[in-house]
């Protein structure tokens, strides 16, 4: 699937900030890590993963 050139909105700024805001507060020891994605642009399959 190609990428598209459309512009970023609003939202997936917003939502790309929160995330990287978020995985700089949480501790190393936390051992979680935050993942951005938006699938309007990426083919992923992060909801088929079974947590």
């Amino acid at each position: 699937m190609a990428a598209t050139n459309a512009p970023i909105t609003m939202k997936e700024t917003l939502s790309f900030m929160f995330s990287s805001i978020l995985q700089k507060r949480l501790p190393v020891e936390a051992g979680i890590n935050i993942v951005c994605v938006s699938p309007g642009i990426v083919h992923t399959n992060v909801d088929l993963q079974k947590f």
